[in-house]
Parts: structure tokens; sequence; C-alpha cells
């Protein structure tokens, strides 16, 4: 096959491997250790989520991960894990930390496969430890880490199929994988299909480049049966897309040049896209004026192959990474287009960084082809090095650190801070009127008879899932969006009690307007009310005493 590179390849002598090895092995424990303060951090409300689905009852999983239009599987994983270890932010968002560090390995082997460059798979194991979002997503109770990771394993399965192993039963336990990984990353997250078409429109790239290879068939029956497979979703799918219009009050108008900046493809791309096009310029312009000289000397013109990976000549790029330009770039453009067309046109609104985390590693990879594709060692080695500096210089990890001393933004929702001031100073049976803005709650408008108890539990899931809450006081959920006009049994709870509170999930400004439409539903006392405010971040506790 174009590009292999035999064991006992004399590029690759026993010690260099042993020093990428030890590069890889630090690379690693780097990547653990700017996640790991993360793990301490009081769960967000996305997070909570989380924690509320898998501390009910086994058959609570599914269909609360479902409300939160989130698929089941992360879900069941972390009851399993919680049911053993406990619950913690620790150990629930263990799962993310394992998964998030896997992938600088992963990344590393799946360049690897695509150039045979160790210096090209260091760099994107590099980049993948220090890049601000994954570190975020590496550190949080969320299937996001786990689905990169998954996703980088299924792109391994579909490389090594693409090189067609020698031995049937080499083939079979690789197609099986592929589907097996496949359907595990659809039911991580749903937004996992456009990897998948990705995939598709890669596969007939790659096989009509090389005219040989993978069997086409056999890669369109592995894809049909991840889509079966999938078609046990309809349901939930159906019942998210319903809800799509929710998405759209926080997801912006689609926009390339943000998840250009999102995606950091500026940092990963342009300056190893650059520097390997303005080289292939020069080196095919260099062997283009030599063919000149010799064609004018009489000689023979010797054929000059301009084949994607593949310049002759020391200078030049080295053959076998065709296969990382076309998967890699259909890995990172075709979800991307996909996305924009979807939210453009009203389909669903998922051109949004979160919906398309399964693609961030697709700039790093291409990154490392970039750098790994050329023969020189001495160019590979100072491209890694300009690509690792200028990422970590322009990118917001180093800001980060210097202006805080943490590695990443810290979510800034103390949850925890909050339930132990409202255990300390409310009194047991003071009653909480909670407004936690999460989109879903503004079902809690409708009539009272269209309101289901899962949605009522949803509602009061910050107050119900990770912290405990002192006592068992009446709790009110405020729709977001528009407060719902209480129920007299409800006003008149609130007016006849010594104090109650508020809190509320934004800024103060947020909190103080929703105070004053909450008070403005309740007879208001003689000399009015006295509010005294607690801030935890974008969390307010507000205690309301009649004057």
């Amino acid at each position: 096959m174009p590009g292999r590179v035999k064991s006992d390849d004399p590029r690759l002598p026993l010690s260099h491997c042993l020093l990428a090895a030890a590069a890889l092995l630090l690379i690693v424990l780097v990547a653990a250790a700017v996640r790991w303060p993360g793990l301490q951090e009081s769960f967000w409300v996305d997070e909570l989520h989380t924690v509320w689905c898998v501390v009910g009852e086994q058959a609570d999983v599914v269909p609360r991960a479902q409300f939160g239009n989130q698929a089941p599987l992360y879900f069941l994983g972390e009851r399993l894990l919680t049911q053993t270890a406990g619950v913690s932010e620790a150990i629930v968002r263990m799962p993310s930390l394992i998964a998030s560090v896997a992938l600088c390995p992963l990344l590393f082997w799946l360049v690897w496969l695509w150039t045979r460059s160790l210096t090209g798979g260091l760099l994107a194991a590099a980049l993948a430890a220090v890049d601000s979002d994954l570190i975020f997503y590496g550190s949080e109770a969320r299937p996001y880490a786990c689905l990169q990771a998954v996703a980088v394993v299924h792109l391994l399965l579909l490389t090594r199929l693409l090189d067609r192993p020698p031995t049937q039963a080499a083939r079979l336990a690789l197609h099986a994988g592929f589907v097996l990984v496949g359907v595990l990353a659809f039911y991580l997250h749903y937004t996992a299909a456009l990897l998948f078409l990705a995939e598709a429109v890669a596969i007939l790239g790659i096989l009509a480049w090389r005219r040989n290879g993978a069997s086409l068939p056999g890669l369109v029956v592995d894809l049909l049966a991840i889509g079966l497979a999938g078609l046990f979703s309809l349901r939930p799918l159906r019942f998210i897309l319903e809800r799509r219009d929710n998405w759209s009050q926080f997801i912006p108008e689609p926009s390339f040049w943000q998840m250009f900046q999102k995606m950091h493809l500026a940092e990963y791309l342009v300056l190893p896209l650059a520097v390997a096009g303005g080289w292939a310029a020069v080196v095919g312009w260099r062997r283009f004026g030599e063919s000149s000289s010799a064609s004018d000397d009489g000689r023979a013109d010797e054929p000059l192959s301009f084949s994607p990976g593949r310049f002759d000549g020391d200078s030049g790029y080295s053959n076998g990474s065709e296969t990382g330009w076309i998967l890699g770039g259909c890995w990172l453009g075709i979800p991307l287009v996909v996305a924009w067309l979807a939210s453009h046109y009203g389909v669903a609104p998922v051109f949004y960084h979160r919906y398309l985390l399964a693609e961030f590693p697709a700039a790093i990879a291409l990154a490392g082809v970039a750098c790994g594709a050329s023969r020189r060692r001495s160019f590979r080695l100072a491209l890694a090095v300009g690509v690792l500096t200028l990422a970590v210089l322009t990118g917001p990890t180093l800001s980060q650190l210097i202006r805080t001393g943490e590695f990443t933004a810290p979510r800034n929702e103390n949850w925890r801070r909050a339930l132990v001031a409202l255990n300390d100073v409310r009194p047991p049976g003071a009653p909480i009127v909670l407004y936690s803005n999460l989109i879903e709650t503004s079902a809690l408008a409708k009539p009272q008879a269209a309101r289901s108890s899962l949605l009522r539990d949803y509602s009061v899931l910050p107050l119900q899932s990770a912290y405990p809450l002192r006592g068992k006081p009446l709790l009110i959920s405020l729709a977001a969006q528009q407060l719902q006009e209480l129920s007299a049994e409800e006003r008149s709870t609130l007016a006849k009690s010594d104090e109650f509170w508020l809190v509320v999930r934004g800024d103060w400004e947020s909190a103080y307007g929703v105070c004053q439409a909450l008070l403005a539903q309740l007879p208001p006392p003689s000399e009015g009310y006295e509010l005294s405010r607690y801030n935890f971040g974008q969390v307010w506790a507000i205690q309301i005493q009649p004057r």
C-alpha cells in the first residue's frame, strides 16, 4: 500500500521510537495535569442535569436524559459508575477526563497511520493536550469528551479498513468493530450522524483516488448497519426536533467566521497549510525548471508527480498522506457545511460548537498531517514547533492561566456553595422559588394540567440532584423567558411566609428583574419587602422578608 512503512525501515530506528514514546507519555501527563483541577469545581447547571439523570431510579435514566435532549448511553454509564463509586464532582467527571486524556495517544496513532510520521503524531497529541476546549469538556460531566474519543477510534478503524487487512479474520473483526463503535458514538450523542456522513464522502473520495484497497460494498453495509441501529432513536429524535424552537433561543445565527475562531482553525491550520503549500509550490517550480532545462538540452522529460501528499525528491512531501488529507478534510468540512445548511434553512439549529465537538479534533489531526507529510525531518520538527508555539501563545489557555491561575475559565455557577448557604441561613420550612433559566422550563407557562411530573422534576433539578437541600420546603419553579402566573395556593403560601427565598441563575440585572416580576404577583405588605442577596457567580440567592 502507498505510504506503508515496514517495521525495520531505517528511517525509524529504535531510538527514535523510544524517544517518541517518552514524549507521548509526557504529553499524556501534561494533559491529565491541566484537566485535573477542573474536576474539583462545583457542578454547573448542565452537569447537574447529568447528576439528576443518575441519582433517581434505574428506570428514570433514559427518559430524564431524553428530556434534556441527550442520547442515553453516557448517562447509563454514569449510573453504573455512581452506583459503584458514589456521587461526587471528581467521580462523575472521571469518564470525561479519561476520554480527553486518551484523545492524545489516539490522535497520535491516527496521524501516524495517515503519514507514518512520529513528529506529526506528536504534534497532534500535544495540540490536543493544551487545547482550551478539549480541556474544558475533558473536565466536566457531559458526554462530549467521550464522543470525541470514540469518534477518533471510529476513524482509526476506518483507516485500517481502507488499508484492506490481509486476512479475512482481521477484516471481519475491523468491520464488526467499525459498526459497534459507530453505534456507540451515535448513542453517546445523536450529532455523531454528521461524522458518519463525512466518512461516507471520504470513503468515496479515497476509493476513487486509489482504485484499490477496501471494498466499497462492505463499507456501505457497515454504514447502513449503523443507520439501522439508529432507528431505535426515531421517537426521541422526533421529540427533540419538535422542540427545536427552544434551541434557537440560545443558538446564534450561523456564522462560519465564528466557528472558524471557535475551532482554532487559524492557529492549527493556517500556518502549516501555508508553509506546506508554499514549499510545494517552490519545489514544483524548481522541478518544472529542471524538467524544462533537460528538455532544452535534448534529454527525455521525466514524469512529474503532483498527486496529493506527494512530491518526488528529498525536499518534497512523502507519499501516503492522501488518506489523511481526504479523510481529515471531510471530517472537518462536511459536518460544518451540513450543519450550516440545516441551521440556515430551519431544519434544525445544529450549527453550534457544542453540536460539532466530534469534529473539533479534525483540525488538530490535519495540522499533524501537514507537518508529518514532509520527508525532511528538520522541516517536520521546525513546523511542529512553530505550530505548537503559535497555538499556545495565541490560544486562550495561556492567557487564562496568566490572568487567573487556571487553565480554563471557571463555569462560574457555584451551586455547591449556594446550597450550603441556603441550608445554613434559610429556616427549614421557608419556601424557595427557583428561576433556573433552563430553556425547557418555558413549558411551565402552560396550564397546570399540561405540566408533566417529569417537567416539574426537571425544573427544580439544581436543588434536587447533586447537593442536598435541608428539609422539604415548597419548591416553586419559574418558567424561562416569561414568568408564568403563580397559582392562588402558591401566592397565598408566599404571602403568608415570614420569609421566602428566590434563587436565580443569571447576572444581577436578570435576578433583580425576576425578583420584581415575582413580587408584582404578591399582595404587597404595608411596609414592602426587605431583600438580602448572596452571590455565587452566576447564581443569586435572594432572601425576601416583609418589613
